[in-house]
Order: C-alpha cells, then sequence, then structure tokens
C-alpha cells in the first residue's frame, strides 16, 4: 500500500512542481511588464523653443509636454502662445499618434515652415526637424516625464498674461 502511494506520489510530484515555477515565471513577467510601463516614469515627447527671433512669446528652452495634441497659436486657448503679428490665432497643432509626431498647419496666414519648407496638410516630424512659425523655431525633445512633474509649463506671451 505505501509502495503504491509513494509511486503515486512520484508522478504527481514532478506535475505540481512544474505548475509552481509556471505559475512562478507567470508572475515575474507580468511584474516586468507592468513596470516597464510604469506612469511614473516614460519616455514622452516635448516640444521645445529653440530660437524666438521677434522677441515675443516665449523663450529660447522653454518646452510643452506632447500628450495627444497641443495647438500653437495667438489666441489664449492655446497651449503654445506666440503674440507675434506673423502666427495666426489658431496657427497649427501637433499631434501625437503612437509613437510619431503629425504636425498640421491649420490654414495659417503666413504659413508654417518645417526645415525651411513651407507645409499644407500633415506632415510627420521628429527630432531633427526644425519647425518655424512667425518669429518662433520650434524642434522636439525626447525625456523621460515623471508622475511628480508637471506635464506643460504657465502659457507665455502677451495674450497670456
Amino acid at each position: 500500500m505505501i509502495q503504491l502511494l509513494v509511486i503515486a506520489l512520484l508522478r504527481f510530484v514532478p506535475l505540481g512542481l512544474l505548475l509552481v515555477f509556471s505559475v512562478a515565471l507567470v508572475v515575474i513577467l507580468v511584474r516586468e511588464s507592468a513596470s516597464s510601463v510604469s506612469p511614473l516614469s516614460q519616455t514622452a515627447y516635448y516640444l521645445v523653443v529653440n530660437k524666438n527671433l521677434s522677441g515675443l512669446g516665449p523663450e529660447a528652452g522653454e518646452r510643452w509636454l506632447i500628450d495627444e495634441k497641443i495647438r500653437i497659436g495667438r489666441a489664449e486657448q492655446n497651449q503654445v502662445v506666440i503674440d507675434d503679428p506673423y502666427v495666426s490665432a489658431w496657427h497649427a497643432q501637433i499631434e501625437k499618434r503612437g509613437d510619431e509626431l503629425w504636425l498640421l498647419d491649420l490654414n495659417s496666414t503666413n504659413g508654417t515652415m518645417v526645415n525651411g519648407h513651407r507645409i499644407s496638410g500633415y506632415r510627420q516630424i521628429g527630432l531633427q526637424d526644425s519647425v518655424a512659425i512667425g518669429g518662433v523655431f520650434l524642434g522636439i525633445e525626447r525625456g523621460e516625464m515623471h508622475a511628480n512633474c508637471s506635464p506643460n509649463p504657465p502659457r507665455v506671451g502677451k495674450a497670456a498674461e
């Protein structure tokens, strides 16, 4: 009788160990994937002012988080306010689609330039591109976004004061 019990245990112990190992492996993998997509620290795209030749609006070095969409123009309701007479009220917007950024000129009077060329419609942009709106030259940066940091600084320029 004891021999039969030992034989039965020897048959099921390897299966039990395999089950415990499999469950432990799944738990470790789930924890790893959850920590790599943690909201506490993620890679983010920022719109940054590289130069401001007009002296109107944001200063060089100012930056805004590009979450889903960020609008640029003279109107106070934009996330980036540029109080420059060559900038339309609703001049342009940048949209984040997955890991891609798309710039759209919103039928502005004086146009939106990317690397010295006027765009119409949507244009994909990246880290190497220079966007000119009025006398303000903008670029894209990648960086870490932390849960305890403010996503966007206050709006600047005369329209936001």
